[in-house]
């Protein structure tokens, strides 16, 4: 089994280098001054330029300092304003060694290809009662402060709060009939919706005493598997089934049957053996649903009125192993869980089409799987599912990491 120690050395990697292979930088310019000259190769980044020259990956400020204090002087060294953006070309400054005091530039400057700008006050990382949790889905009540999550073993829904970080549980696993916990988003009304995966069950609570509000059911069938929901303005919520092709709406809280509102037979979503649509969000007038099929990172929007299914022109945007998605004005972000990693992809006014931004992620991320907001911070559900056949690290946590800029 890979140490954790090891995940997280893996997961950084691929966020630096923001691809899988790495060319081979030119050799750098000598001089007799402090330092020496560098000019940017093709998948250079300042981090593994400064391990690299330091051997640590941390020490790029002094790159990024010492390259901007150059470029006062002599305009030929470039400007560096965000250190997540270098170009190839560009004329650094590496100084012979790091200046004193990285560790609080650190702190004050994000890492290439990390996120920046969250309150340090609130928790970092919420840790998760049980030794088998496992957990999928992950949602955020901005009325409270509290959040939401579930585990897919058996079932049991934890409530935590964001400011002290104690979170404790819910609803025992197994209540209900509730023997799994998949997808979940809490409703303006403070209802805590809850997909109900294998059990092909949908169940919703009132977050203020716990209570069952309702349940729905799907018609029996061989495989199923309700993953998420998206939550629309008129009241409906809307169910992705990663192994049936149906999706399914329930409109109200009056519990019963799952109305199989769109049968994706004959359209451009095409299911095949295993996982087919995960994550699914609304746009923020209820008009278009967006949803990613996991296998091909193909993302579609369906539009509630006409039930018409368009495939998103993302530009070729690797989206595979897209799990959880989340919609934050026209940016939508996708997670991709054995990736350990999430995209952002800037959506077209009538989301037909996307742009990838570039990719982030953290060290505290293990299989991410499903993402909420929290004020001006991502809430992120580390699934752990690379070590159900293993030895899982406890405690099963939740990751509190920055919105990029």
């Amino acid at each position: 089994m890979k140490s954790k120690t090891l995940i997280v050395v893996i997961l950084t990697a691929i966020l630096l280098a923001g691809a899988l292979s790495v060319a081979q930088a030119a050799p750098p310019v000598q001089t007799e001054q402090e330092g020496q000259e560098y000019v940017v190769q093709a998948n250079d980044w300042l981090s593994r330029l400064a391990e690299k020259f330091y051997g640590d990956v941390m020490a790029y400020p002094s790159i990024v300092e010492a390259t901007n204090a150059r470029a006062a002087e002599d305009n030929s060294f470039a400007v560096i304003n965000n250190p997540d953006v270098i170009e190839v070309g560009q004329k650094l400054w590496i100084p012979n060694a790091p200046a004193e005091g990285t560790a609080s530039a650190e702190a004050e400057t994000p890492a290439a290809g990390t996120a920046a700008g969250v309150d340090s006050s609130l928790p970092a990382s919420f840790a998760l009662p049980g030794e088998a949790v496992f957990p999928e889905g992950v949602s955020y009540n901005p009325a409270t402060g509290k959040f939401y999550v579930g585990s897919t073993t058996d079932g049991t829904l934890y409530e935590g709060d964001l400011a002290s970080g104690e979170v404790r549980v819910f609803s025992e696993g197994g209540a209900d009939g509730r023997t799994t916990a998949i997808g979940t988003k809490v409703d303006s009304n403070g209802n805590l919706w809850v997909a109900g995966g294998g059990t092909g069950q949908m169940f919703v609570y009132n977050t203020a005493d716990g209570s069952l509000v309702a349940s729905y059911t799907t018609p029996e069938v061989e495989q199923t598997f309700i993953n998420d929901l998206a939550l629309t303005p008129d009241g409906s919520a809307y169910f992705t089934d990663s192994f049936r092709p149906i999706l399914f709406k329930v409109s109200g809280t009056e519990g019963g049957e799952a109305e199989a509102w769109l049968d994706f037979t004959g359209t451009p979503i095409q299911y095949s053996e295993g996982f087919n649509l995960n994550g699914i969000a609304a746009t923020p007038d209820g008009r278009y649903l967006l949803t990613i099929h996991s296998p091909t990172g193909n993302l579609f929007r369906i539009d509630t009125n006409s039930q018409e299914i368009i495939q998103v022109d993302t530009g070729g945007a690797e989206l595979t192993a897209g799990d959880g998605i989340l919609l934050i004005g026209n940016t939508l972000y996708v997670t991709r869980n054995s990736f350990g990693e999430i995209v952002p992809v800037v959506m077209s006014e009538d989301f037909s089409t996307g742009t990838a931004g570039a990719t982030f992620t953290d060290p505290s991320l293990i299989y991410p799987t499903t993402i909420a907001q929290a004020d001006d911070s991502l809430l992120v559900a580390n699934s752990q599912f690379n070590n159900r056949e293993g030895t899982p690290e406890l405690p099963f946590t939740v990751s509190r990491i920055p919105l990029p800029n």
